[in-house]
């Protein structure tokens, strides 16, 4: 299995309370410089979502020639809240359930001819719904992975075969497994 390209999560830049032990957000200095070093270490991929406060906002400002993957609610896509975001390079499905994974309708939403993005997926949680993703012939799936949760290696290989792009979903496990702890958890 071959790592080609890094996607740079946003939900840390529009939500205070996400991540580990997290209180507040950066500030508006310290997201500029985090999306301009991305940039310069060769990060084009982004990944925000409707439901991460202004990061795509950021994003977009500060990143403008980005590949933006958008995650919205199935609720949102039904609603038609994908054509209204202007040019995305992915739309995923945030945290779909199986049985919304299985309507033929929504899949058809986020998959039809004329969208104006390339790739289509889901980001889901557990391995069922991972089954579900491969099942309904997404594009793309993101999964949680990292050395203290590897549930999904059988998908991530399944996803594989089937020709889906996997994305794998907090590495780190929001900073846990990096020397950077808060000071309180």
């Amino acid at each position: 299995m071959s790592v080609d390209r890094l996607c740079l999560g946003t939900a840390k830049l529009g939500l205070p309370w996400y991540g580990l032990g997290s209180v507040s957000r950066p500030g508006p200095d310290e997201i500029v410089a985090i999306l301009r070093r991305a940039q310069q270490l060769g990060i084009r991929w982004f990944d925000t979502g409707a439901a991460y406060g202004d990061a795509e906002d950021w994003v977009r400002e500060f990143a403008p020639s980005a590949s933006v993957i958008m995650k919205m609610t199935p609720r949102l896509v039904l609603a038609g809240a994908l054509h209204q975001r202007g040019h995305l390079a992915g739309a995923f499905l945030h945290n779909p359930s199986v049985v919304e994974l299985q309507d033929a309708a929504l899949v058809g939403v986020i998959g039809q001819p004329e969208r104006d993005y390339s790739l289509v997926g889901a980001s889901v949680y557990t391995p069922e719904e991972a089954r579900a993703v491969i099942a309904a012939r997404l594009g793309a799936i993101q999964v949680p992975y990292c050395l203290l949760d590897r549930r999904h290696e059988e998908t991530i290989c399944k996803a594989t075969v089937a020709g889906l792009k996997v994305f794998a979903r907090q590495p780190f496990l929001q900073g846990l497994l990096t020397n950077r702890l808060p000071d309180r958890l």
